[in-house]
């Protein structure tokens, strides 16, 4: 793995979503604001993730046996768009994920980078670390959406199918 070190991650804030399908569903999506430095360079970078990713993330770390991990705030099945849950969701988010960092261990798995949206400081760009036999699995948040799967709009041919954004370098 390249020199990779988080710095902080942050939950700063929450919005909410429709579902594509049903004009009337709605769900949290969590913005992370993640501060790392790579061989060097200072780099921040934003990604968006549900609970339902946390819960993912938790189970895929728990199942590989790091230890140290915190429990993961609980599921809450009515009343869990309002604005006062979702800011206190947040804030326990936003300590689990301050936990889980000090597990060193976990923060190198291929499941907490790629959490983070930091697949390409993997070892060579590989998809799995080396002796971890961790594969990747998950895909980010706006791709799993189908936000880029607009079938009733054709694009370009010349125009590619995903843009990469950059990340804010300091």
């Amino acid at each position: 793995m390249d020199s990779f070190t988080i710095e902080s991650i942050t939950i700063p804030s929450f919005s909410l979503k429709h579902k594509a399908a049903q004009s009337t569903g709605q769900f949290a999506v969590f913005e992370l604001t993640v501060e790392a430095i790579s061989n060097g360079t200072r780099l921040r970078w934003t990604v968006h993730r549900r609970y339902t990713d946390f819960e993912e993330l938790h189970n895929k770390l728990v199942r590989s046996g790091y230890p140290g991990l915190t429990d993961l705030p609980g599921k809450r099945l009515m009343g869990n768009l309002s604005t006062a849950f979702l800011d206190q969701r947040r804030e326990e988010l936003q300590r689990y994920i301050l936990a889980t960092v000090q597990c060193t261990e976990a923060t190198r798995s291929a499941s907490f980078m790629g959490f983070i949206g930091a697949v390409q400081f993997l070892d060579q760009g590989k998809a799995e670390l080396p002796g971890s036999g961790e594969g990747m699995t998950a895909f980010p948040y706006a791709f799993r959406s189908g936000r880029y799967n607009n079938s009733r709009q054709s694009k370009p041919a010349d125009e590619p199918s995903c843009r990469v954004l950059p990340c804010t370098v300091s």
